[in-house]
């Protein structure tokens, strides 16, 4: 693309901000300069969300003093700072145990294994008639088996689990039979 000659000239004399680098006329320079150092000088307030989410609420009432100390404490308390070399900071997370932490070690086995029950449960069983080998199910260590439907869970959800499975088994036995079929009514008709 071809600017014209009177383009190219314009271009030539911009001159540059000392403040924000930008580039302007000569005539405008002297004004932009002004107000870029005033605007430069102010310091604007931050946008906090938490002001604005509490509004409303009973923590309304507590001062923003209040709020933002506890804020501060909450980061100081979570992360350490610390000066590496030549003006490089890291941020470490301190653990809130004292002691050093103990971290999963199996976690890995536990991933592998449910992908791999994820995957044997997409795959169609195979019926008994065909004399093909069933999906083996895979053993869990850390999974209860439920004695009524024979389904696994983690120790939380097993306590949740077996109150509502056995109250579903007692409403299973509990309800008789009370229709007729349709032979007895043909028989009932006959009569």
């Amino acid at each position: 693309m071809e600017f014209p000659s009177n383009t190219k000239m314009f271009f030539q004399n911009l001159k540059q901000c000392p403040i924000c680098l930008r580039q302007f006329t000569p005539e405008r320079i002297i004004y932009h300069e002004n107000i870029c150092k005033t605007s430069a000088e102010i310091q604007r307030s931050l946008f906090d969300s938490t002001l604005q989410r509490i509004s409303g609420t009973e923590v309304e009432n507590m001062t923003k003093r209040e709020i933002f100390k506890s804020r501060l404490n909450d980061t100081a308390k979570s992360m350490i700072i610390f000066q590496n070399d030549v003006n490089q900071i890291a941020f470490v997370k301190q653990s809130k145990t004292k002691g050093p932490t103990q971290l999963s070690t199996n976690w890995r086995a536990k991933d592998v294994e449910f992908l791999k029950r994820v995957r044997n449960d997409k795959k169609p069983i195979e019926s008994k008639t065909n004399n093909s080998p069933m999906i083996p199910k895979l053993e869990c260590e850390d999974f209860l088996q439920c004695p009524l439907c024979l389904r696994t869970f983690n120790t939380p959800s097993f306590d949740r689990h077996i109150k509502v499975c056995v109250e579903v088994q007692n409403r299973k036995k509990s309800k008789p039979s009370v229709g007729y079929s349709k032979s007895d009514k043909i028989s009932q008709e006959e009569v």
